[in-house]
C-alpha cells in the first residue's frame, strides 16, 4: 500500500536491522506525493470553479481509506475534506461501508442522492458499489454539474454513460485520473 507499507522498511530498517544511516529516498518521495494527491484534485477543482468554492455543494463518493473496508483512519478523503470546509464548501458525504466517521463526527449516507443542487461530484475511493451506478438515470435532471473521478473509480461503461450524456448536455464536465481526460 503506496501510502503506508514504505514506511514499514524505514521503521524495520533501524529497529529490526539497527540500520541508523539507511535512507529511503523513494519511498519518502512516494508518500510525499500520495499524500499531495487530494490537494492535487482540491486545486483543480477549486480552479474549475473559478478560484471561487465558496457556498458551492459538492459530494464526497468514498470517505474509507481503501476500498470495499469501512475504516477511515488516513483516508485521503479526509484532506481533501478539510480543504474544502476552510473554504466554505457545503459537502455531502456517501459511502457503502462507512456509517459514521468519526474522526469528523459525520453521518454518512449510503444512497445515492439527487444531483439537481449538487455542483460537484468526487469520487474519491474505488468501491465496486460505485462501479454499478447508472449515470444515464442518475444525471436526468442534471443540467450543470463537474464529476471527478479522482481515483480511477468509474468504469469503461461509465465513462461512455457520462460522455454520451454530455454530448448532449455540454454543461457536464468530466475529469478522471488515470484516463487520460487529467
Amino acid at each position: 500500500c503506496l501510502t503506508k507499507d514504505p514506511i514499514f522498511a524505514k521503521i524495520g530498517s533501524k529497529k529490526i536491522f539497527n540500520l541508523k544511516n539507511h535512507f529511503f529516498q523513494f519511498s519518502d518521495l512516494a508518500m510525499q506525493v500520495n499524500n499531495k494527491m487530494p490537494l492535487a484534485v482540491f486545486s483543480k477543482v477549486k480552479r474549475i470553479f473559478s478560484n471561487n468554492l465558496k457556498d458551492k455543494k459538492i459530494l464526497l463518493m468514498g470517505i474509507s481509506y481503501k476500498e470495499e473496508i469501512n475504516d477511515t483512519r488516513f483516508s485521503p478523503t479526509e484532506i481533501f475534506y478539510d480543504k474544502a470546509k476552510k473554504e466554505g464548501v457545503k459537502i455531502y458525504l456517501n459511502d457503502p461501508f462507512v456509517k459514521y466517521w468519526y474522526e469528523k463526527n459525520k453521518n454518512i449516507s449510503d444512497r445515492l442522492i439527487n444531483l439537481k443542487k449538487i455542483d460537484a461530484v468526487i469520487f474519491c475511493v474505488k468501491h465496486k458499489f460505485y462501479q454499478k451506478i447508472n449515470f444515464i438515470k442518475w444525471l436526468s435532471n442534471v443540467s450543470k454539474i463537474l464529476i471527478y473521478d479522482a481515483n480511477n473509480v468509474l468504469s469503461t461503461k461509465q465513462d461512455s454513460q457520462i460522455n454520451n450524456y454530455n454530448a448532449k448536455n455540454k454543461d457536464i464536465k468530466y475529469l478522471s485520473i488515470g484516463k487520460g481526460s487529467e
